[in-house]
């Protein structure tokens, strides 16, 4: 079987001569080949604009037997990659120990600047009106996400919204997902590895008619096929482990895209918890209150226009992704 880097050099060589359609998926292939390992024909053809036939001719035209090869080599290059031992190693090899800050800081302004262009606003937009006209968010992320998970719902809880994580614990995931209504919202983290148990339950809960919003680092992952939109962030960086400052970012936008939508609700909500903090002595900053009170007044305050919730539809067939994909991403 090729390597990865004979399969790009044979892509690069012949590229040339190729017809446009076979072009269009050789620069996909060249920038996104991650991505195919767990992307079947039919979501390759949707996100490049082709037939699932040009993927397989395209697959033979580079050699190889079909689509099936093509995804055995980008699936022993993604192992390759993610792999933590080989990762540290490289990292331990290419790394200037007197430099490890300023490429930290490149590698997340890079991912910053790259999510302004993955996730459009139009695209952000829509993810805000779902959750802010949902009655609850139900979240999901297991493992190295769980932390994201669990700021999303602390934040939520801040501005008044009601967030339940879901995720196994004592075995009684089924009840927590008879507590899923239509009506409601579901969001998913997982990135590169992608959590098996996430994607099940993501499953899951969509299968309750939820809308479904995936967080993730492709349009292609196993999250993005069963979402109704996905939002697809950066993640990479110079070392055995994966950044999530861009997703933080994310998240924040969010929060703030919610309270604004429910602005009355938001600051009646805070007024509530800053009560409860200043009661129960939560912090130790006695000037904590002065501040966030201002803040609060401020936020209430300030003028803009209020967006309209609108409760969409579901994506009809064939759609679930493509509103995340076809700005140009």
């Amino acid at each position: 079987m090729l390597t990865i880097s004979q399969l790009l050099d044979r892509i690069r060589q012949s590229y040339a001569s190729m017809t446009p359609a076979n072009q269009a998926l050789a620069k996909y292939v060249l920038e996104h080949y991650q991505d195919l390992a767990f992307a079947s024909v039919a979501r390759v053809a949707k996100v490049v604009g082709a037939s699932p036939a040009t993927v397989v001719r395209f697959a033979e035209h580079l050699g190889l037997s079909g689509y099936t090869e093509l995804q055995a080599i980008c699936r022993q290059a993604l192992r390759d990659e993610v792999n933590t031992v080989s990762q540290l190693e490289r990292a331990s090899v290419s790394q200037n120990p007197d430099a490890l800050l300023s490429s930290a800081l490149r590698a997340d302004i890079d991912n910053l600047q790259r999510t302004m262009t993955t996730v459009t606003d139009a695209t952000f937009a829509e993810a805000v009106a779902i959750l802010a006209s949902a009655p609850t968010v139900h979240l999901i992320g297991l493992r190295s996400t769980f932390g994201l998970v669990h700021q999303f719902a602390s934040y939520l809880g801040w501005i008044g919204r009601r967030a339940k994580i879901l995720r196994p614990s004592i075995g009684d995931l089924p009840e927590q997902l008879m507590s899923v209504s239509e009506d409601d919202a579901c969001v998913a983290f997982s990135f590169r590895r992608y959590t098996r148990d996430t994607v099940e339950i993501f499953k899951a809960a969509r299968r309750t008619g939820a809308r479904t919003i995936a967080i993730t680092d492709s349009e292609l992952s196993p999250l993005a096929e069963h979402a109704d939109l996905a939002l697809a962030i950066p993640v990479q960086f110079p070392a055995f482990f994966e950044s999530r400052t861009a997703v933080l970012c994310v998240i924040n936008a969010l929060v703030l895209g919610i309270a604004l939508h429910h602005r009355a609700e938001t600051v009646e909500s805070l007024r509530r918890h800053e009560q409860a903090w200043s009661r129960n002595g939560t912090y130790s900053n006695e000037n904590f209150a002065i501040r966030f009170n201002a803040d609060i007044e401020a936020f209430a305050t300030a003028t803009g226009g209020r967006p309209t919730i609108a409760r969409q539809g579901k994506p009809r067939s064939g759609q679930k992704v493509r509103r995340a994909v076809e700005s140009g991403r």
